[in-house]
């Protein structure tokens, strides 16, 4: 085999195998997903989920129950979390920490501040 085909050969196994890691990223429990998901059919969907908890500040101000349950990204270079937040039971929002935070909807910054501030500690995020 000649010195060119060789090289195409290396350059083709080496897109693949950046294509494959880039695959193990994405779980199947995230394409499933949607807004108003019941919190029993998201537990069914077996998404790896760290810690869940209770947003103390929200639920006071009479927002009704939420919760958030948190996971650790695989394949990430730096600490990554990933938020789902539930109101009375109903999936509302699904992502990371900055895009809570930078939504429009107050009640979701609101959520993004107080889940980071718990997140913050329990996983040691800057």
């Amino acid at each position: 085999m000649n010195i060119k085909k060789l090289n195409c050969v290396i350059l083709l196994v080496f897109c693949l195998v950046g294509l494959w890691s880039c695959r193990l990223m994405i779980t199947k429990s995230h394409l499933k997903l949607y807004k108003g998901m019941t919190l029993a059919n998201f537990l069914n969907e077996d998404v790896d989920y760290d810690n869940k908890f209770l947003l103390p500040k929200l639920n006071t101000k009479n927002y009704g129950k939420f919760e958030i349950y948190i996971t650790r990204l695989n394949g990430a270079l730096e600490k990554e979390i990933y938020y789902y937040a539930f109101k009375n039971d109903s999936l509302i929002y699904w992502g990371h920490p900055f895009q809570f935070t930078r939504s429009e909807d107050s009640t979701l910054k609101d959520i993004g501040e107080e889940a980071f501030e718990f997140s913050k500690n329990e996983y040691e995020l800057k």
